[in-house]
């Protein structure tokens, strides 16, 4: 890539530049003169386009307008007209184009305390007889934002910790089990069968209980 910039008179200066990429080769000459309604600026490119602009004409001196043009094979391309009028109550800057493409703006700022800064813009856009859209944007420039968000965090952290807390469900007590109650006692002087084990015989020897003890004695077959 090549530039090369110089002055032919006070008020004229030229540009050219050259680049190159891929086998590809493009270049630009350029002309600025500085008119008393403001600079006008031609460029030409070797693809055969020519800009025609005008910046910095101010028809009042709260307004300022750019307008640029431009030309491909002697015909009107693209052209866009941009103004730009300080009101006291902010900036409002409005924009179309050859093709009807319409849009404004407008910002205002405010300065609350120091370290503060306020801005409000509003953006509009459509073309002739349509609306296209509406976007506002609030940018809020804070020296001390990100210590006020950590702050915000932080309390509504704690704000929310007694709700996110949960309590510790104690272990219930176990109830002791009462024992097994004891097998009853037969009543004094009444007979029975004890089922004993018959050696290796698998049946049943009765026994006879008496009265007078717990003794019980075999009955003899």
């Amino acid at each position: 890539m090549f530039t090369m910039s110089c002055s032919v008179r006070d008020s004229l200066s030229t540009t050219v530049m050259g680049m190159q990429n891929q086998g590809q080769t493009a270049g630009q000459l350029g002309l600025q003169y500085a008119s008393p309604l403001g600079m006008l600026k031609v460029e030409g490119a070797s693809q055969g386009m020519v800009n025609v602009s005008l910046e910095g004409f101010q028809p009042l001196p709260i307004m300022q307008l750019n307008t640029v043009l431009g030309f491909v094979g002697g015909m009107l391309a693209c052209g866009e007209l941009k103004s730009v009028l300080m009101t006291p109550v902010g900036l409002l800057m409005g924009s179309a184009n050859v093709f009807g493409q319409m849009s404004a703006e407008f910002f205002t700022g405010l300065q609350p305390a120091d370290g503060h800064q306020l801005m409000v813009g509003t953006h509009v856009w459509g073309l002739p007889g349509v609306y296209g859209g509406v976007k506002v944007t609030l940018p809020l420039a804070l020296a001390l934002a990100l210590a006020l968000a950590l702050a915000l965090a932080l309390a509504l952290t704690l704000a929310l910790a007694p709700a996110l807390t949960t309590d510790p469900v104690p272990n219930p007590t176990p109830t002791p089990t009462p024992p097994p109650p004891p097998p009853p006692k037969l009543a004094p002087g009444c007979g029975g069968v004890d089922a004993r084990g018959g050696g290796g015989r698998g049946a049943a020897e009765p026994v006879r209980h008496h009265g007078g003890g717990d003794a019980a004695l075999p009955i003899q077959p």
